[in-house]
């Protein structure tokens, strides 16, 4: 098992890169700690983890709010006395366009604390414990689906600022050694609702699916990629290298 042993907090259980990923976390064999504002749909998720065979408990927790982000770190640390990997999954897509005279002050700020607020404040509070380790990895969620930053400043700002700041805490992190990378899924049109790894094929010729983010995710945060930090890994399945180029 890649993460035995581990302790690994995922944010975001409520949407599909969340579930895909505790679930193969816990496969793995880590104790995996679920962060959601919507505790019912995260219990569900833990006790099918747990059906399976593996280790989850679930914290309510609005990651956009320090108060409340302060106070989780600290019981997970009481419980489990260390956190290894964290995954910032917290986010939104806000397909809605809108150019940037139209955007509403309060809508930026809701994309803003969702998508990069939730990033600063799960690592602001759990780095210490990682210094204290001696290691750690973290992995954010930015983009790689042009469409869905075109006329959508909030959003696309926020996804850049994601990456950038997976490159800033790599830089100012990595003599403790804890890696940061980030993941840049593109349009995941085929939901996996069984997360049945087993029968998982990898293929180009298809729709993407949530296990293929997952599985880029569970590389990042065990130990074979221990000498990768600070990189913006994109998983589109080729998308961005098939677009058309316009001809003159």
């Amino acid at each position: 098992m890649r993460l035995k042993g581990k302790v690994a907090v995922v944010s975001g259980v409520g949407n599909r890169f969340g579930k895909a990923t505790a679930f193969l976390f816990a496969k793995e064999g880590a104790k995996v700690i679920l962060l959601s504002r919507t505790s019912s749909i995260t219990k569900e998720v833990v006790e099918e983890v747990i059906n399976q065979g593996g280790e989850a408990v679930y914290f309510e927790c609005d990651v956009t709010n320090s108060e409340q982000v302060t106070k989780v770190v600290q019981e997970i640390i009481s419980k489990f006395g260390k956190v290894d990997i964290l995954f910032n999954n917290v986010g939104g897509s806000y397909t809605k366009k809108q150019m940037l005279e139209e955007l509403d002050p309060d809508f930026w700020v809701d994309v803003i604390h969702n998508n990069l607020t939730s990033v600063y404040l799960l690592s602001k509070h759990v780095i210490p414990y990682m210094k204290a380790e001696g290691k750690g990895a973290i992995i954010n969620v930015a983009t790689a689906s042009k469409p869905l930053i075109d006329g959508n400043n909030a959003y696309g700002t926020a996804k850049g600022g994601v990456v950038g700041m997976t490159k800033n805490l790599a830089a100012e992190y990595a003599k403790f050694n804890i890696k940061v990378n980030c993941v840049c899924p593109g349009v995941v049109r085929n939901n996996t609702k069984d997360y049945n790894f087993t029968d998982f094929t990898p293929n180009l010729n298809k729709s993407g699916q949530s296990e293929d983010i997952a599985f880029a995710v569970l590389f990042l945060a065990c130990d074979e990629s221990s000498w990768i930090t600070g990189q913006t890994i994109t998983i589109d399945g080729g998308e961005e290298v098939f677009v058309d180029v316009p001809k003159d």
